[in-house]
């Protein structure tokens, strides 16, 4: 942690402002004691054809933010003006879309790195513009520079720490071997004639300042580019329509606006990372965007060695994907005398694979636990090959039932298929089943399957009552009979002992049965003369 004081010192400057650039005394930071920070040493030292600093938007990458630090830009458009300090643009046509701030507006001090106002106390940039916000007319554009020490970091690594695009706010991560304390810098004249902090520079800056100049500088301008046109723009998401002035809006007069300006609700819809303001959405607001829209995580897979977003992907950052993710190293294998791409090969490049392929193959290459031939294997002989490959697992065997033939399985009960066949083509046998379908047996009696079905099947629709049930018998009575008489005995002694039974006769014998149905109450009306068979 830097040693650097708690209180933090605003040195804000107001009027005009016409120092030499890159030397403003506001931009030299007392720290603890008798220490400074200067920032002046990063005026116009970045690696833009204008040595402005860039860095490209995270919400809408297709923009991003131009600035310079304790200078103006060197960039200029009609919409940011010569002066300003921070800019968004188009990265394509780089056409200026707002202003962020000038050196009239610029305030340094130490603020703490947090947005809650805590964290760690270090020299701070803020600026904000006259210029209202191109998304809300209502509030002035805010952006920050915060200055963080990194030793190693000669050529600065700028990140965003906070972004709302259409709020006009940001804030950037300046890391920079500049912003250390004590640490002396030695600086090194580089592209565009700007002196730059360096690893390997030998000169003070003044030295470097007075010596690093263009021989063939820019003519100055004859007179100042006339100021832009006022135009006017339409704020749309406010009733009923308010107009407002900008450099970039469409309408040429305040009359036109007013004519043309109307509310429209804002609307919104779901992004990945929840909901968004859209023109073209499909809730009509936040709170029905909200009660709908799941947000999905950021995700990220793995493609070609690229780390790259996707709802499905296995790596829940881009942190941990950027650590796992490798570009597949491309191998090579002689496959029939020629060099192809395999995953599985043993060269790494063509020339070495060609250099090793062509003519006899004699060399062996382990595959799928087996020893094969191949023109880039890795085992002059098969012996040893086999030592280092192991033995391929045995092959085992099976029955077919059906097809009685014997089929490879790795968990059949015979060891080799000799053994299985000889058990598989013995002769088959059948027997009759209980219901009276043939079936393979071992221990059947019948030897073939026609020979079994020609005497297996149901019997005549005869019955016999065995066991108070009726099983089927060739000379037993009709299944109806059966199951009036063929009843427990117990029915029966119940039945008797309260007079509901009553008789029949069945083959000349008068037998009793639950009074009922066809049923006679006496045994003479029964049997008639075969009563003393009872």
């Amino acid at each position: 942690m830097w040693p650097i004081r708690t209180v933090p010192i605003m040195l804000m400057v107001t009027g005009a402002v016409n120092p030499a650039a890159g030397d403003l005394e506001k931009c030299i930071i007392q720290t603890h004691g008798s220490r400074t920070i200067d920032l002046n040493v990063l005026a116009s030292g970045g690696l833009s054809e204008t040595n402005d600093y860039e860095v490209s938007s995270i919400k809408f990458p297709k923009f991003e933010y131009v600035f310079n630090v304790c200078d103006k830009l060197r960039f200029s458009d009609p919409i940011c003006v010569p002066g300003s300090t921070m800019c968004d643009r188009v990265i394509d046509s780089e056409t200026s879309v707002g202003i962020y701030g000038s050196l009239e507006s610029m305030i340094v001090e130490l603020q703490h790195y947090h947005r809650n106002g805590t964290g760690e106390l270090v020299p701070t940039i803020e600026f904000d513009s006259v210029e209202p916000c191109t998304y809300r007319p209502s509030k002035v554009t805010v952006a920050k520079i915060y200055f963080l020490c990194d030793p190693t970091a000669y050529t600065p690594l700028l990140s965003i720490k906070y972004e709302d695009y259409l709020e006009c706010e940001i804030e950037i991560n300046f890391a920079s071997v500049a912003a250390c304390i004590g640490f002396p810098l030695k600086y090194a004249c580089g592209d565009g004639y700007a002196c730059r902090p360096s690893a390997d520079g030998t000169q003070t800056r003044e030295e470097c300042m007075s010596k690093c100049i263009d021989p063939n500088p820019p003519a100055p301008p004859t007179m100042p580019p006339p100021p832009p046109p006022v135009r006017y723009a339409c704020n749309s998401y406010v009733s009923p329509g308010e107009c407002y002035e900008s450099t970039s809006g469409i309408y040429e007069s305040a009359e036109s606006c007013d004519t043309h300006c109307t509310y429209r609700p804002p609307k919104f819809d779901c992004k990945d990372d929840g909901c968004t303001m859209d023109p073209f959405g499909a809730f009509k607001s936040e709170e029905e965007c909200h009660q709908s829209c799941v947000p999905k995580p950021s995700k990220y897979i793995c493609s070609a060695g690229q780390c790259v977003k996707n709802t499905q992907g296995n790596f829940p950052n881009a942190t941990e994907c950027l650590a796992n993710c490798k570009v597949p190293e491309i191998m090579y294998a002689c496959i029939d005398d020629k060099c192809e791409e395999d995953p599985n090969g043993v060269f790494k490049s063509v020339a070495a694979c060609e250099e090793d392929c062509g003519g006899v193959v004699t060399t062996y290459a382990c595959v799928d636990d087996m020893c094969v031939l191949r023109g880039s294997g890795e085992y002059k002989d098969k012996p040893d090959c086999e030592a280092a490959c192991g033995t391929p697992p045995a092959t085992k065997y099976k029955c077919d039932a059906e097809q009685r033939i014997c089929v490879e399985d790795s968990n059949g009960p015979f060891p080799s298929e000799s053994s299985c066949e000889s058990e598989c083509r013995k002769p088959q046998s059948y027997k009759c089943s209980v219901d009276f379908k043939c079936v393979l047996d071992p221990e059947g009696k019948y030897s073939n399957e026609s020979t079994c079905e020609s005497e297996c099947h149901t019997p005549a629709d005869k019955y016999r009552c065995v066991d108070d049930k009726c099983a089927a018998d060739a000379e037993g009575i009709d299944k109806q009979t059966c199951e009036e008489i063929c009843i427990p005995a117990l029915a029966v002694a119940e039945a008797q002992a309260s007079r509901r039974h009553g008789y029949r006769c069945i083959h000349n014998r008068v037998v009793p049965v639950l009074y009922g149905g066809s049923a006679y109450k006496t045994v003479a009306t029964a049997c008639g003369p075969y009563k003393a068979q009872l």
